[in-house]
């Protein structure tokens, strides 16, 4: 009966590791590290098979990283040590767009910026709903610092549409500022077809059904 216990015991350890290594997962935290001369109270890599594919941190201190400020606490890397989380530790100007300290930036495996402002926010003439820490309301950008979506505080009219406030749809525009995508705030006849409030509406891919 022990042989048969520990046989099992042997063959889920195994299947553990197994899964583990083919699923992906965390490596165990490393206490007070010091790498790339950043002192972390801890760091542990998350792991795809056998490659790392981020590099998860808590700053003991501010930092200057390739010129951004970033504030003690937590911070992600990519596995070649690209910024991809953190929190600003003073206010930064990034593609020409003016950051409050303590707004969070991440960048996706696009290298697409989006970011979490601590309160509201005006952006490019768009006041932005913020709050919530790192895995709060975000903002995205595109690559040429061009506001792409948002989650405005109240309803707002863009290109004589009145779009809703909302936690649940942002609004997104395209690069040229004019509206692309937004939950309607009232109805709205466009043309000759009338689409009523709450309606998700996408002006490009209406377009391409005339």
């Amino acid at each position: 009966m022990k042989t048969n216990t520990t046989s099992l015991i042997l063959i889920f350890i195994v299947f553990g590791i197994f899964f583990t290594c083919c699923s992906g997962g965390y490596t165990s935290w490393e206490k007070n590290k010091t790498v790339r001369n950043i002192e972390f109270d801890k760091l542990r890599y998350s792991v795809k098979g056998k490659d790392t594919t981020t590099i998860i941190g808590y700053l003991k201190h501010d930092i200057e990283y390739k010129q951004y400020p970033c504030s003690k606490g937590w911070i992600h890397f990519s596995k070649d040590w690209k910024l991809k989380l953190f929190c600003l530790s003073r206010d930064f100007e990034i593609n020409s767009n003016c950051f409050k300290k303590g707004t969070w930036i991440r960048y996706n495996d696009k290298e697409d910026l989006i970011c979490v402002f601590p309160e509201q926010t005006l952006i490019q003439g768009h006041l932005c709903r913020g709050g919530g820490g790192p895995k709060g309301i975000t903002t995205s950008f595109y690559p040429n610092g061009r506001l792409k979506s948002f989650y405005p505080p109240e309803d707002i009219e863009i290109n004589n549409i009145l779009c809703k406030s909302s936690c649940i749809g942002p609004v997104y525009l395209k690069e040229d500022g004019s509206l692309l995508e937004c939950t309607l705030s009232q109805d709205v006849n466009f043309n000759g077809v009338t689409y009523s409030k709450n309606t998700r509406l996408n002006i490009e891919k209406l377009k391409a059904k005339i």
